[in-house]
């Protein structure tokens, strides 16, 4: 029985075909997201979370299943889903693939504490699947928390999370530019931006363990985010090193801590020492850097002028203060 509960649209419990949603279908909302899965491709982070699914039928609840690409595949392998969508156009065009269809906003909370999945049976599922939706939430913490209360004992969690800190968003801020879009990691509908340290943040605070980390890997430049070569070859050089410069998401299956007999993949997050040194030593090097252009200034903003000789005595000074730190990171 395919059950329909919403908020927003009429709930069946028949047998018959989801209740409609009383709004036209509205092409941006409906299929912005709506892209065919592509299984061949490493980069398609749906896939990876796909096939991170155990192989045999489970129930799963999936949260913000947009028009049920995911649901859909998940189905035809067995799997009794109950699904959880914020946009009833989505929602209408995924249901018929899930068990159950909740329609509503995973962040609203009533003043007694009940929420959208409140009826669920605690305990009830195997596996909680938040593909690329936690991003969206107020609160994704408190959302995550409130959801494990329906996650089997040995049960798991997979998150995929994109990584705000890849070196083209840096590199981006580096030129004073932070330009949302429709898509990709500066979506226009991300409330919470994650980097690796808030990501296992989020995760110690709900009272998880990650035990198996994937990662969708796009190289600098090569994102959805335009970056001037210059400002490449600088990130480059500075970021060297950094594991997760190129990391565009991360795929990572949690569990309950009690439930792994086994040591939990907590990553070591990197210091930023690395990074500093790497930028003091680019600012002490005698020639600009390979195929950066200096900028031509105006001659009369370089004139002999007493204010411009004493400019330069203080930068002098301040190269000499550089010189003397940049000596001892490196002792």
């Amino acid at each position: 029985m395919n059950r329909f509960v919403s908020t927003i649209v009429s709930m069946s419990d028949t047998d018959s075909e989801p209740a409609a949603a009383s709004a036209e279908p509205d092409p941006l909302s409906s299929s912005r997201y709506a892209i065919p899965i592509d299984f061949a491709h490493p980069g398609d982070s749906r896939a990876v979370v796909l096939g991170l699914l155990a192989p045999e039928p489970s129930r799963i609840l999936e949260l913000g299943c947009s028009t049920g690409l995911m649901t859909q595949v998940m189905a035809e392998r067995g799997h009794r889903v109950t699904a959880v969508e914020i946009d009833p156009v989505a929602a209408s065009l995924a249901a018929p693939f899930a068990h159950e269809m909740f329609v509503g906003d995973l962040d609203s909370v009533e003043a007694d504490g009940q929420h959208l999945l409140s009826e669920l049976e605690a305990e009830g599922f195997d596996t909680v699947v938040a593909a690329d939706v936690l991003e969206h939430l107020r609160d994704p913490t408190a959302c995550l928390r409130r959801v494990l209360g329906f996650l089997k004992a040995d049960g798991r969690v997979i998150l995929s999370i994109p990584n705000v800190a890849h070196g083209d968003v840096r590199m981006s801020l580096l030129a004073g530019r932070f330009n949302y879009r429709d898509r990709g990691l500066l979506d226009r509908t991300h409330v919470q931006l994650f980097t690796l340290e808030s990501l296992l943040a989020m995760i110690r605070e709900v009272g998880l363990a990650p035990v198996e980390w994937k990662r969708v890997v796009v190289p600098l430049g090569g994102s959805e985010i335009e970056i001037d070569e210059n400002l490449l070859e600088f990130g480059r050089r500075i970021l060297a090193g950094d594991p997760e410069v190129e990391t565009y998401q991360w795929i990572v299956t949690c569990q309950d801590p009690k439930a792994v007999d086994f040591e939990p993949a907590w990553p070591e997050l990197r210091s930023t020492e690395l990074t500093v040194s790497n930028v003091l030593g680019m600012m002490n090097s005698p020639s600009p850097h390979p195929g950066v252009q200096e900028a031509v200034v105006p001659a009369d903003v370089v004139g002999a002028t007493q204010a411009s000789r004493f400019g330069r005595r203080i930068h002098r000074l301040l190269a000499w203060s550089r010189d003397q730190l940049v000596v001892r990171l490196v002792r």
